[in-house]
């Protein structure tokens, strides 16, 4: 949930519940409560059901609710199905509570100078800019850094690519700015 959105309902003493979950295990894998929710955060594991991360951060998933495979697709079950485990291709993180976030998606990484950056961790930043009406992150070819981080922007009023990058100077890490900026009228969107 953005940012913004969160904070409308909680102005209004409504707080947003989060949870987490795909088809694969039908379908919730954690969840929050009223009285353990926080921005950014899906809850912790059901009952029953096992949550482990991969040493790349992906969340791995073992239960009764997980499925079995796919129809008739050996090939598509063997890719995710590992043990009992199944691979989400999600990236999370546990905090020392052990409540569950998420990071982003292992096919959207972007590695840049050895390191794995993930635009969901940038693409929340950039949008709290009073400058930016929307913004996506992706990595780019680079021949000195492998990958570097690009933002795609639209502008919510007149700005440049200095003073974008300016903005991220102090909210972003280093190897998280980006290093260019693509200025758009409209970025392709989905529903959801």
């Amino acid at each position: 949930v953005a940012p913004e959105v969160e904070k409308l309902f909680a102005d209004q003493g409504l707080p947003l519940l989060s949870g987490y979950g795909l088809t694969e295990a039908s379908p919730v894998i954690s969840a929050t409560r009223k009285e353990n929710y926080a921005p950014g955060i899906v809850g912790r594991p059901l009952r029953d059901v096992e949550v482990r991360l991969a040493a790349d951060g992906e969340i791995q998933v073992r239960g009764p609710n997980v499925m079995l495979g796919y129809w008739e697709s050996p090939e598509a079950t063997a890719r995710v199905l590992h043990d009992g485990w199944l691979r989400t291709g999600d990236i999370g993180r546990f905090d020392p509570e052990g409540y569950l976030s998420l990071v982003g998606r292992s096919s959207d990484m972007i590695k840049t100078g050895g390191v794995n950056v993930y635009p969901a961790e940038i693409e929340p930043v950039l949008m709290a800019s009073e400058d930016v009406a929307h913004a996506a992150v992706v990595g780019i070819s680079d021949p000195d850094w492998g990958e570097k981080v690009v933002a795609c922007v639209v502008r919510k009023r007149d700005c440049t690519e200095a003073d974008i990058l300016e903005y991220c100077r102090s909210r972003l890490a280093p190897y998280k700015r980006p290093k260019e900026i693509a200025f758009f009228e409209s970025l392709p969107e989905t529903a959801t």
